[in-house]
């Protein structure tokens, strides 16, 4: 009798294991995914400020343009490695990206990060991003030979 009771303990101790097991592996599924892609929308319904109603500048000052924020949209040295970093592997590929690291980051001027591959060997070329540091708009992007 005792040994009846201790396989079907065990037979359950296990089936338990097993279905925690699958649970977590669900719920890990689920973490894995970053963004859902909605879709693209007209530009016609799109008003990003509509729902914005009774604000008052002082001396013009807009506090949402992202032309007044003080140390403009792209802000780091780091902040333009991100960004430029998921351009160029998404137009050159994450392998090649890779191989063209470190990156250098420079400023032009207070209002543009340039930011340059590094060549391994003697063949090939690099990439080269420029991002506006205001609003971090591309304003070039190519590879060299």
């Amino acid at each position: 009798m005792k040994k009846g009771i201790y396989i079907i303990i065990v037979f359950a101790t296990f089936w338990c294991g097993v279905l925690v097991s699958n649970i977590s592996k669900v719920k890990n599924n689920r973490c894995k995914t970053n963004y859902v892609y909605i879709g693209e929308k007209p530009s016609n319904i799109i008003n990003f400020r509509g729902n914005i109603k009774d604000i008052s500048y002082v001396k013009d000052y807009d506090p949402l343009g992202v032309y007044n924020q003080t140390k403009g949209m792209i802000e780091s040295p780091e902040m333009a490695y991100t960004i430029a970093d998921c351009i160029l592997a998404a137009k050159y590929g994450r392998k090649e990206m890779d191989d063209e690291k470190p990156y250098s980051i420079t400023l032009l001027g207070g209002r543009f990060w340039v930011i340059t591959g590094t060549l391994k060997s003697a063949k090939g070329g690099v990439a080269h991003i420029v991002l506006k540091k205001d609003d971090g708009q591309i304003q070039t992007i190519y590879h060299d030979k």
